[in-house]
């Protein structure tokens, strides 16, 4: 970067050199539909952001930093005619555009390349299911309710240590003496294993859960487990067994359980029909 920098200025006129940070600043807005797109558009998927990013980059740099470069050649040939001499691929009056400023044209059109790339390659993608998953965990999380006010606990005839089974599959076995001690801080009370579960236990639950795979899966997995499937057990005790392995082994990966949980989320009753039954 130091080796760039020094040849940029070597090569820059003094005029130029003073909207230096301008131009730095048009590079850095580039990153800002991804990061738009992430927290509020859920469509949006990696493949529009490559491309986009990559176009707007390279936008930028054939409207903005190459006309800032002292190179006769350039000024001569490609600033002054346009690219094989084209002359609406002119840096300052791309595709025929001339905003009279050459920053405000440079800003412009890479962003107008890089958010049209963006929403279009992402369009176009297939997400996979770990894609779908993540996008509803991290983007439509604040919109998912919690299950506890619709859940009639008179129904329902699981145990404590049924969703404490449930809840470590997912979150690893060394949260099996958290899950208590945690519920009863909650509830502020003294709660046994063999207890009927009530609308503390379940929220209590869903809420652990969804600090591992996001809110939009706890609900999920936990709807599911209330209701009751009929998958086999072996098959979602595996599955969450390698997710709670990824959880424990590095917490920023976490994302990872989500396709599992949201994949198998209606066999997670299983896990509490053979507890039941045992």
């Amino acid at each position: 970067m130091m080796l760039m920098a020094y040849a940029y200025y070597r090569t820059s006129t003094s005029e130029m050199l003073a909207n230096i940070g301008l131009i730095s600043f048009a590079a850095a807005i580039q990153f800002a539909p991804a990061i738009i797109g992430a927290i509020t558009w859920r469509r949006g998927h990696r493949n529009g952001v490559t491309i986009g990013l990559a176009l707007g980059f390279l936008t930028w740099a054939y409207t903005l930093l190459l006309p800032s470069l002292d190179i006769q050649f350039i000024n001569d040939g490609i600033t002054q005619n346009g690219l094989f001499g084209v002359e609406w691929l002119k840096p300052h009056a791309l595709f025929g555009f001339d905003f009279g400023d050459s920053l405000t044209h440079g800003v412009v059109m890479s962003l107008a390349i890089n958010i049209s790339c963006y929403i279009y390659f992402s369009l176009k993608a297939m997400p996979s299911i770990l894609d779908s998953t993540q996008a509803a965990a991290f983007v439509d999380n604040r919109q998912t309710p919690l299950l506890t006010p619709h859940v009639d606990v008179q129904d329902l005839m699981l145990r404590v240590w049924d969703l404490k089974n449930l809840a470590t599959k997912i979150l690893g076995y060394n949260q099996k003496q958290d899950f208590i001690i945690g519920l009863q801080k909650k509830c502020n009370r003294i709660v046994h294993l063999n207890d009927k579960i009530d609308l503390d236990v379940i929220q209590y639950t869903e809420e652990l859960i969804a600090r591992a795979i996001g809110a939009s899966s706890a609900h999920n997995v936990m709807g599911s487990a209330l209701k009751g499937t009929n998958l086999q057990i072996d098959d979602i005790i595996h599955l969450l067994g390698d997710t709670s392995k990824e959880i424990a082994f590095n917490r920023d990966t976490s994302s990872t359980a989500i396709a599992f949980s949201s994949l198998f989320r209606k066999s997670a009753p299983d896990i509490i029909n053979n507890s039941v039954s045992g």
